[in-house]
């Protein structure tokens, strides 16, 4: 398969397209739970207990951040995973032009190529995930976004 062929572009946009649909789904996954909510008065009662308890635990358990470091944390997220995409870039450009340069051991190196990309990708999802957690559940943003979703549900439950 080389770079021309109609099944490595389907394989980008495959990649591409699977990446913003996740973003878009961790985008609009609350508002979509509290949409649903609204179906009924029970739901949306059950809803607002949820997100009470949720967030009497995250003021329990985990002391607030400053937003600055709350802000900074992010900013350390970013920048792991900038490096992380470059290093990917990279990593998918010696493949293309190994497969390019017609080598005869093209597949081997591809295929190397494919399996560390693999492999950071699974090492960032174990590095960040932790870290965006951390600041999650220290976030004021956070705290307050689940404080405007209960105020909005009581008032149309009101």
């Amino acid at each position: 398969m080389s770079v021309h062929d109609p099944g490595w572009l389907g394989v980008v946009l495959g990649v591409l397209a699977g990446y913003f649909l996740s973003v878009l789904a961790n985008l609009t996954s609350p508002s979509l739970k509290n949409w649903w909510a609204e179906r009924s008065k029970k739901s949306t009662k059950k809803r607002i207990e949820k997100l009470e308890a949720q967030l009497a635990e995250l003021t329990e358990k985990y002391p607030e951040l400053d937003e600055t470091v709350a802000q900074g944390l992010v900013g350390i997220s970013i920048a792991v995973m900038l490096g992380l995409v470059a290093v990917l870039m990279i990593l998918v450009g010696l493949g293309l032009q190994v497969r390019a340069a017609g080598h005869r051991d093209d597949e081997i190196v591809f295929i190397a190529c494919a399996l560390m990309i693999l492999a950071l990708t699974l090492g960032l999802q174990r590095v960040l995930d932790p870290m965006v957690k951390f600041t999650q559940q220290r976030s004021p943003m956070y705290r307050n976004a689940l404080r405007k979703s209960i105020e909005k549900l009581e008032k149309r439950l009101g």
